[in-house]
C-alpha cells in the first residue's frame, strides 16, 4: 500500500479500467512489491467524469450547501469571518481547532477538474496543482490558486492564522472562492448537460441526490 493514497485510489471502483494517478504516480511504496508501474492509468475520459462530478458533489455538501442546489452559490455562511470556508475542525496540541481543509479540498478538485476536462492533464499530488494549472490553463483564477496553496497549505499548514493582518488576508482570499465555484459550476453544467443528453448513469445519480435547480439542467432531466 502506498502512503498519500487510500485504498479507494486505486480506482475509485474502476481497477478494471484503470488506477487513478493518485495511487499510480502520487502514492509512496511503505512494504511489498511494487505493482504501480504495471497497473495502467484510468483513461482521461473516465478521470475528467469523476473529477467533475466529484467537485460539483464536493462543493455542495462538504459546505452544507442547501439542496435543492441553487442556480448559483453565495457563500456557506455570509455571517462567518471566513464566510463559513474554514471550519473543518484539525487536531493540534491544544485539542480540535477550524482549519482551511476543506476549502483547499473543494477548490483544489474543482481546478483537477478543469486540467482534466480542458487540458487531458493529471494531477497526482497537491503539490503539483499550482503549477500545472498556470502552464495549461493560466486564466485569472492562477493567482488564487497559487495563494491558496501557498498560503494555506504551506506556509499556514491549514490553520486559520492568529495575527490580525493574516486573519484579514485570510477573509479576502475566501471573498474570491464563490466566484471561483460559479465560474466552474458554468464550465460543469455544459458538461453536465451532455453526460444527461446521453444518459450517462454518474450524471443522473449526482443529480437524483444533488438536485440542481438550474433550469437547462431541469430541462434536461425530465428529458432523459
Amino acid at each position: 500500500m502506498g502512503r498519500g493514497a487510500r485504498p479507494g485510489d486505486r480506482g475509485g471502483g474502476c481497477a478494471a479500467r484503470g488506477v487513478t494517478p493518485t495511487f499510480k504516480h502520487g502514492s509512496l511504496l511503505l512494504y511489498g512489491e511494487d505493482v504501480r508501474h504495471s497497473l495502467p492509468l484510468l483513461p482521461i475520459e473516465g478521470w475528467t467524469r469523476d473529477r467533475l462530478h466529484a467537485a460539483y458533489y464536493l462543493a455542495i455538501t462538504v459546505f452544507g450547501r442547501p439542496v435543492p442546489v441553487p442556480p448559483s452559490l453565495d457563500y456557506p455562511d455570509p455571517e462567518d469571518e471566513f464566510y463559513g470556508y474554514a471550519r473543518h475542525p484539525v487536531r493540534v496540541a491544544g485539542g480540535d481547532v477550524p482549519s482551511t481543509r476543506d476549502l483547499i479540498r473543494v477548490t483544489g478538485w474543482m481546478a483537477t477538474a478543469r486540467l482534466a476536462h480542458e487540458a487531458r492533464q493529471y494531477v497526482a499530488r497537491k503539490r503539483d496543482l499550482p503549477a500545472l494549472y498556470a502552464r495549461h490553463i493560466g486564466d485569472a483564477w492562477t493567482d488564487l490558486l497559487v495563494t491558496l496553496d501557498r498560503r494555506c497549505r504551506t506556509e499556514w499548514g491549514y490553520l486559520i492564522p492568529a495575527d490580525r493582518r493574516g486573519r484579514l488576508e485570510l477573509r479576502a482570499i475566501c471573498q474570491q472562492v464563490p466566484a471561483f465555484e460559479n465560474d466552474f459550476l458554468a464550465r460543469y453544467q455544459r458538461y453536465l448537460l451532455a453526460d444527461l443528453a446521453q444518459g450517462q448513469e454518474r450524471a443522473l445519480r449526482v443529480m437524483q441526490r444533488l438536485p440542481w435547480d438550474d433550469p437547462e439542467v431541469q430541462r434536461a432531466l425530465a428529458h432523459s
